[in-house]
């Protein structure tokens, strides 16, 4: 007699969902802009294609119709305890690379500077050129930084900050959602480097004790009509082993104050130097009538290595208005070494 064996026969389904494509954001630096003479630190300069964006997506679901790429400083430019404002430097397009993506078009792109920010993220490229299947797109930008007094107060160096770069889809509703992110490290990304002669140590304009703050007061009718002056003996020294210019001039066209939209033009305050005794190679233009712009007043064509300046800031009889709203109105001065 035959036995009958029961058998029991499992299958194992197995329910294959479809992976979505993941987007992956790379990018890398190039070089970094270097002032190394006095144009570049009151202009400014641009390092061409200084970093490369790279977007990559394999074929596969998740298509992105609509995008946006944006951009954030992790920090100011550092050097040892010194700093240089993020907001100082700005991006700017250059140009792309299409390697292979199944969508061939080019995106427009604006090649109007973006200011950075280490607070705020800012777009670099908005786009409806969807980032379907095969991705492989490159864009290269500039870095600018910008040229002025955050330059020439500061010593020589290398500045180092870094980019976190954001990528975000953008849904047909107007939210986003964020699909990558890259974060550079400090040392191999956003930087710049001062290389400047008038920075080199061995030069230097120091403010004496007295001589950071001038105090002006307006507080009779005799101040209005005799003009007020203040001079600090010596206040100034320059100490260099080359010739060089002496430049002076303010932070802005114009004075403010904290407690009224008023304001008193610069050319008001003039500056004057002068000295206790004769220094040969030496000649001193002044006074001057401050303006945001460099003007020489001193020049020294013969070694001396150090000079004491006597500097004073006064305001001529019966240039300002006796109808001016009362208030401290203020500006910072500068001194600047230009070598011969």
């Amino acid at each position: 007699m035959m036995k009958i064996k029961n058998i029991l026969i499992v299958a194992f389904l197995l329910a294959l969902i479809p992976a979505n494509a993941q987007v992956t954001l790379n990018s890398w630096g190039g070089g970094q802009p270097q002032m190394t003479t006095y144009s570049e630190m009151v202009n400014g300069k641009t390092e061409i294609n200084q970093t490369t964006v790279n977007i990559q997506k394999y074929s596969g679901a998740n298509n992105v119709t609509e995008w946006r790429l944006t951009v954030r400083l992790i920090q100011d430019y550092n050097y040892d305890s010194y700093n240089i404002g993020a907001q100082y430097s700005s991006l700017q397009f250059n140009q792309q690379q299409n390697n292979g993506s199944t969508n061939s078009s080019l995106i427009n792109i604006s090649t109007q500077p973006i200011q950075l920010s280490k607070t705020n993220e800012v777009t670099l490229i908005h786009s409806t050129v969807p980032l379907t299947n095969t991705v492989n797109r490159v864009f290269q930008f500039n870095l600018i930084i910008q040229g002025g007094n955050h330059l020439l107060t500061s010593p020589n160096g290398t500045y180092q900050s870094a980019y976190e770069y954001k990528l975000y889809r953008i849904k047909s509703n107007g939210t986003e959602d964020l699909i990558a992110t890259r974060t550079e490290s400090v040392g191999s990304s956003a930087r710049l480097q001062i290389n400047y002669s008038g920075n080199n140590g061995q030069q230097n304009v120091i403010l004496q004790p007295g001589a950071n703050v001038f105090n002006l007061y307006f507080n009779t009718a005799e101040n209005y009509t005799n003009g007020v002056s203040v001079e600090v003996q010596n206040g100034l020294r320059v100490t260099s082993p080359s010739n060089y210019q002496l430049s002076v001039k303010a932070s802005s066209s114009e004075m403010t104050s904290a407690t009224t939209a008023s304001t008193i033009p610069v050319s008001t305050l003039h500056v004057e130097l002068s000295t206790n005794q004769t220094v040969p190679g030496l000649t001193i233009y002044s006074p001057l009538s401050l303006t945001d712009s460099d003007q020489i007043i001193a020049v020294r064509s013969q070694y001396v290595a150090s000079i004491d300046y006597n500097l004073r800031f006064f305001i001529p009889p019966n240039a300002l208005d006796l109808d001016v709203t009362p208030g401290t109105y203020t500006t910072y001065v500068y001194f600047v070494i230009i070598p011969n």
